[in-house]
Formats: C-alpha cells, structure tokens, sequence
C-alpha cells in the first residue's frame, strides 16, 4: 500500500491498533490525530514521542507528536517507530481506562484540583548565582513532599534539561521554552496537574527575567553575599519593583558559618527595596556532587546539612504563596 506520507502512514497505523485496544478493553477515543513534529522538550529534548490531552485541542482531539528527525536514525525500522505510536495511544486510552482526566503530556503529573498551584521565578542578572541549582532543588522538595513539580527551563544553555536528562527523565519534570511561550506552558502544565511550577532563567537576558517575573506568583533572587554580587542585583530590583510582585533575595554559595556576614548583605540589599530570606543555601560539597550524578543533595545525602537546608527553604517558599506543603503521594508504579 503507497502511502501520502509520514503522518497519514502513522495515523493509518494508529487505527489499525484500535482494534487491539479494544480487545483489551481499552478503547481508543474516537478523535486521535497523529502529527509530525517535536514535544514540548523541544529538538534538543530527548522525548521522542508525546500525547497531549484533548482540553488542549481547539477540537477535543488527542494530539500525539512523533519527533521528525526519527525517520532518519539509522536504527528507526517502522516497526519500532510503530511501537512508539503504540506507547503514546495508551496514555490516550488512559482516561478511558481510569475514568479521570488523562495524564499527558507528561505522564508523571496528575491533576490538582482546590489547591493553589504557584509559580516560583528565579532571576538573577549575573551569572554563577546558583539560580539552576535552587529552581531544580526546590522542584524536587516538591515532589518529595508529594506535589507534582515542573521546571521551565528559559535558559538557552539548557542546563536544567541537561540535568533531567543525566536522571532519565526521573521527577521533577523539566521541559524547555522561550520567552514568549512561557504563559502558554504554563497554561498547559497547570491544565495537566502541576501543583509547583518553577521557572528557570539565564542572565544577562531582560526579556526572559520580564516574562518570568510576569508569569509568576513570587520572585526570587539568588545571590552570593559579596559585594560585586550584590551590586549586579540592582537591576534584577528595578524590574520586579516595576512588575509589583512580591520577591526576596536568597543568599546562596556563602560560608555556613559567618551570621555577620549575612546580616551585612541583608542589610545591603534592604537598601536596594528588596527583602533578604531569612534562609540560605550555603556552599557545600553535596550540591556539587549531586549535579554532577543528575541528583539532589537530598537524594545522595538525605540527612544531611544541604538537603535540610532546602526542605526548609521549600518550607518557607510555600508559606510566602499560601500553598501546603505537603500533597497527596503519588502511588508507586
């Protein structure tokens, strides 16, 4: 049989497996549209295929993605690009199956319903300040405490995504995006079941920090308490004073044992209009180690100083927005 191309063989074998969902008794929603083109992670991501619920579809479709440049690996026989189809079309039988809203596109978040579901940007002009490492932290205390967590990931360099890949895509979700389509991520997330949404930014980028602070619900400012740091903090103030949203400045990569010199930087930055956390995330050996093995400090030393250090400040973070901290488990697989 000759076939037009690449989507319609694709959709012509999403209908010939129907019958075999049925037989499982896991029908297939009758509006299935199967289209060439890249997940959510983008071209860098390492996603290969993606089923987005149907309240996404301006046409109640479910839209399933396979990535384009899949044809061309030299190991892609259509037999297994088929199975990847064939792994996507479950997560659209699944609201079928369970009788509750689907879980696509990412199939580790579930939907929260009567909580409030907050939006923590994490900004700094200069760089080095510990911004990747704090948003991906507080992500993961998230999850750990039981809430779905995803990170966005604005930074061109893609350094939280490269982390997320390291740890084969384990909790808490990263996904990429450019400025401009950051609301709309975050519209889709939430719709999915995102309890903590966490965005990532790089520095020295005016139109990702503005989009940031816009979209979210608090700011905060990781910063080293020296004195070029503080002083590069001064722009990062002017915008989140001119957006009007609450925002602190998280001192981080200090020394764990020098009280003054916190109470000095605090000061400082209280000069600039801004509020210091009354929390740090100091230097330490386990944040280091676990970026380098796709973990956190709490996963490689879960009794340690640094893993306290960021439960407490996801405590502190979920007060600041009115969130429990603590959600309903998800159940093991």
């Amino acid at each position: 049989m000759i076939h037009d191309n690449r989507e319609s063989w694709l959709n012509r074998v999403a209908q010939g497996m129907a019958p075999l969902f049925e037989a499982l008794d896991a029908p297939l929603p009758d509006c299935v549209r199967v289209a060439i083109g890249f997940t959510s992670r983008g071209a860098k991501g390492k996603a290969i295929g993606e089923c987005w619920d149907n309240r996404l579809s301006a046409d109640g479709h479910f839209e399933i993605f396979i990535r384009p440049d899949l044809a061309h690996a030299p190991d892609a026989m259509p037999a297994q690009i088929a199975a990847i189809l064939a792994h996507e079309l479950v997560h659209a039988a699944a609201p079928f199956i369970r009788a509750r809203p689907a879980l696509c596109p990412h199939a580790n978040m579930r939907p929260c319903k009567d909580i409030h579901m907050p939006t923590i940007a994490i900004i700094s002009q200069k760089g080095g300040a510990g911004k990747t490492t704090l948003a991906l932290h507080l992500a993961a205390a998230a999850e750990d405490a039981g809430h779905t967590a995803l990170v966005i990931d604005l930074d061109p360099q893609a350094t939280a995504s490269q982390w997320a890949a390291w740890r084969k895509d384990a909790p808490p979700v990263v996904i990429d995006s450019a400025p401009p389509r950051l609301a709309a991520k975050i519209e889709q997330a939430t719709a999915q079941g995102a309890a903590f949404i966490v965005i990532d930014t790089p520095p020295h980028a005016d139109s990702a920090a503005s989009a940031a602070v816009e979209a979210a619900d608090l700011v905060l400012i990781p910063c080293r308490p020296s004195a070029f740091d503080l002083a590069a903090i001064k722009t990062t103030a002017s915008l989140v004073k001119m957006r009007g949203k609450p925002a602190f400045v998280i001192f981080t990569a200090g020394s764990p044992i020098a009280p003054r010199m916190y109470e000095e930087a605090a000061q400082l930055v209280q000069d600039y209009g801004l509020d210091a956390c009354p929390l740090h995330i100091a230097d330490r050996a386990a944040f280091r180690h676990a970026a380098a093995e796709g973990k956190t400090a709490m996963e490689i030393e879960p009794n340690g100083k640094a893993a306290d250090e960021v439960r407490q400040l996801y405590k502190w973070t979920c007060g600041q927005v009115n969130m429990q901290t603590s959600g309903k488990r998800r159940a093991d697989a």
